[in-house]
């Protein structure tokens, strides 16, 4: 199991987002990675789970640990972007999950548990332990600014238990695109994070919570 390394956990001063920010349209699906995983139902694949963002009438595609709790995405770009923030539901887990470890632009070679476990991630988040969907800030001006492609390693869980299964069940990425109309939320002033209030369903729809846009809670840094 992995250990937290010397890094830092604080949320970033942080501009709000919009779902104009969604960057599903600049994912380079095809060549999207995901280890140690299964989709249910086991028919779908990413492209049915990331499409969960925008079409409502899609039965709920989740993505879920296999052998052990760990989960690891490689997603590609179709260009550079610049990240904002990743929106995550993982409460339906079996253990709770503690970190959200991301990586920028790496190689393949780290396309393993074994190189990306070895390596400091360039940010480490540390999960909201209560159910529903939650927005998490990433260092937009200096660390995710003009890049091709990210990982994000679910390593371990609050249990310390790695039999526990991982499941994420809606998973977003914002940010900005250069070929994209919406410029939103590229501001530079003093920031507040917005993140969504606990949903106590086993496995909600993301799609009702995500239109519910009043229904942010606001938190200032």
């Amino acid at each position: 199991m992995m250990h937290c390394t010397e890094h830092d956990h604080q949320i970033p001063q942080f501009t709000p987002t919009s779902e104009d920010d969604n960057l599903r349209d600049h994912i380079d699906v095809d060549n999207v990675e995901i280890f140690n995983s299964k989709f249910e139902p086991r028919s779908n694949n990413f492209n049915d789970f990331i499409n969960n963002s925008l079409d409502s009438d899609v039965d709920s595609t989740i993505v879920e640990s296999d052998c052990d709790n760990q989960i690891l995405l490689v997603i590609p770009f179709n260009g550079p972007v610049t990240l904002y923030s990743i929106i995550m539901d993982i409460s339906s887990s079996e253990g709770q999950p503690k970190h959200i470890n991301i990586f920028k632009d790496l190689d393949s070679s780290f396309n393993n548990f074994n190189t990306i476990l070895s390596r400091t991630p360039d940010q480490s988040l540390e999960a909201f332990v209560d159910s529903g969907i939650h927005e998490y800030p990433l260092d937009r001006t200096r660390t995710f600014k003009s890049i091709q492609k990210i990982h994000i390693l679910l390593p371990d869980n609050w249990q310390d238990d790695e039999d526990l299964i991982t499941r994420i069940s809606y998973l977003e990425i914002r940010g900005y695109a250069k070929d994209s109309s919406s410029r939103k939320g590229t501001q530079a002033e003093n920031t507040k994070v917005f993140f969504k209030p606990p949903q106590y369903e086993a496995l909600g729809n993301p799609k009702d919570h995500k239109k519910n846009e009043t229904a942010f809670q606001m938190l200032n840094i």
